[in-house]
């Protein structure tokens, strides 16, 4: 802004305080209808409500978030647009956790800042799937959902089990979800089908357990059927692979990072067969004294077999080095994504391969974040 230009105030605030007062008392003057200032103050109340509610609203616990719906009014909720619940739990995912005593500073802060409120809380009551879906099914204009699934003591068949019914409840009551992130155990992909009519936008870890029906058979019949879960994702414009190795060795036994080789669910052959995407990402963090299961040559392969037409966004993040074969494979692979717009690539490499990486960025990307160390 130059120092020249002069921030104007609204030509009403400018009339002397004696006027507007006056004006504001035949507004509300009840004799004199209609109220016009009240119909104003409505109106951008309305409006603001509508931008507000579209942002993402952040919730601890399962039960915190299902309590807020069931207190909110009712003709606001469908305004809400995105939701992030983090469950962090130490025992049944349905089960609310005990209120925690507050402390004395707790307290002084709360006397002298708060103000007693007029509101009776609405009980909730036990927090039972029936409980849970209900609220899901008032938030009918929610398009992007997040949820973050973790246990701070040993997992149980239970606990897998309210997972999945949380996911499958999910999915029959808000399968208009468009964005959808999942960051939970190791369960079969079999509840995606229930967002296939919406999904655009899906991150997961990659990994996943065996279909019930395939759970006693071979490897091969196990990716045919994420193959098919996938391609069921008619819609489906992005994939995030997101993978923090603390939180996915928490979730193995003796935390051996060998587990995870065989729930690997999202092979390249799986992504071979999707429908083709504009955006592709690999998120890898902490994953610098292990071996990536996806940003492997083959998953770079399959990239370029299917997506290298439709790819517009495609990033790669690790704190790790990949391998010279994924290096050369990506060399393949950039010059070729036809309608590629944002390219980020963070990495370390071999610098033996005497490459770098921008000379093989095409000229029409417009965002370009090369990270890409060599070492």
């Amino acid at each position: 802004m130059n120092a020249s230009t002069k921030v104007s105030c609204p030509s009403f605030l400018h009339l002397p305080v004696e006027v507007r007062l006056q004006i504001y008392d035949r507004a509300l003057n009840r004799t004199l209808p209609p109220h016009s200032l009240l119909r104003v103050c409505r109106q951008v109340r309305e409006e603001v409500l509508s931008v507000v509610l579209r942002k993402r609203r952040f919730f601890e616990r399962l039960d915190q978030f299902i309590t807020w719906a069931h207190q909110s009014p009712a003709h606001l909720l469908p305004l809400v647009r995105s939701i992030h619940v983090n469950c962090i739990v130490s025992s049944s995912l349905f089960a609310a956790p005990a209120p925690k005593p507050s402390t004395l500073w707790q307290e002084i802060y709360q006397s002298i800042v708060s103000t007693a409120s007029t509101r009776l809380p609405t009980p909730v009551g036990p927090l039972t799937p029936s409980v849970v879906a209900e609220a899901l099914a008032a938030l009918t204009g929610v398009r992007d959902f997040g949820i973050f699934v973790m246990q701070n003591v040993a997992r149980s068949p239970q606990f897998l089990s309210d997972q999945r019914l949380l996911l499958t409840t999910l999915g029959t009551r808000m399968p208009q979800i468009q964005k959808l992130e999942l960051d939970i155990d190791f369960l079969p992909l079999d509840f995606l089908r229930l967002f296939a009519a919406e999904l655009h936008h899906l991150t997961i870890s990659g990994y996943a357990a065996a279909s019930d029906n395939n759970k006693t058979k071979d490897d091969v019949d196990q990716e045919t059927n994420n193959i098919a879960i996938f391609r069921n994702l008619k819609y489906l414009q992005s994939l995030t692979l997101r993978n923090e190795m603390n939180t996915l060795l928490n979730r193995v036994a003796d935390r051996d990072v060998s587990r995870l080789a065989p729930l690997v669910a999202v092979t390249p052959e799986v992504v071979r067969q999707m429908h083709p995407l504009q955006g592709f990402t690999i998120v890898s963090a902490n994953d610098r004294h292990f071996e990536s299961h996806f940003l492997t040559a083959a998953m770079i392969r399959a990239l370029l077999h299917t997506h290298a037409n439709s790819l517009v966004n495609l990033e790669i993040w690790s704190d790790g080095q990949v391998t010279d074969e994924v290096a050369v494979e990506l060399t393949k692979l950039l010059p070729r994504l036809a309608q590629l717009r944002t390219l980020r690539l963070h990495f370390r490499y071999s610098q033996a391969l005497g490459l770098t990486f921008k000379d093989f960025v095409p000229p029409i990307v417009e965002n370009v974040d090369l990270q890409c160390e060599r070492c």
